[in-house]
């Protein structure tokens, strides 16, 4: 008759080291998934940020009628975007935490920030940059996390669509 046959100490160390490196795999794999899953969710709450912002600057009129300075006018540079009257407003704006348009700032963004750039634009070719109003203008908002740029949105706005609404 045979003796039943044990585990010998050797096989029982080998399988722990082979459990311990399955469960260290499995950690390292649900690290990189959380990971992923912060990076994903901070890319969608900057993509929503911009395209707020952005919405926000389509909506404003191509330039005043009264005046025909590019920036804000006379009595609009109050620390708000409340005034805000037309697209070029809002050039070199930038507010960190951002703020809505009144300027209270939003919940829970510390260490983000929005900025907006507007520039005149070739109608022919929206990524060319020009001196001088040819009816088109470029704007650029772009959104960061603690210095890195996350988002970055571009639009145009046309002279004529301000033509078309009246």
């Amino acid at each position: 008759m045979r003796a039943a046959r044990a585990f010998s100490l050797v096989e029982a160390v080998v399988s722990t080291a082979i459990v311990g490196m399955m469960f260290a795999a499995g950690i390292s794999v649900v690290g990189a998934s959380r990971s992923g899953q912060f990076r994903l969710a901070r890319g969608q709450q900057a993509h929503l940020l911009a395209q707020a912002l952005m919405e926000e600057v389509l909506a404003q009129g191509y330039s005043d009628s009264e005046a025909s300075l590019f920036g804000t006018e006379s009595g609009e540079a109050t620390g708000t975007r409340a005034a805000f009257d037309d697209v070029d407003d809002y050039n070199d704006w930038s507010a960190s935490p951002p703020q809505d348009k009144s300027g209270s700032t939003l919940d829970n963004l510390e260490g983000w920030r929005r900025t907006v750039s507007v520039a005149y634009a070739n109608p022919a070719d929206t990524g060319q940059l020009v001196l001088e109003d040819l009816g088109v203008k470029r704007i650029t908002v772009a959104v960061y996390r603690d210095g890195a740029a996350l988002v970055e949105l571009v639009a145009v706005r046309s002279r004529g669509k301000d033509a078309m609404e009246h």
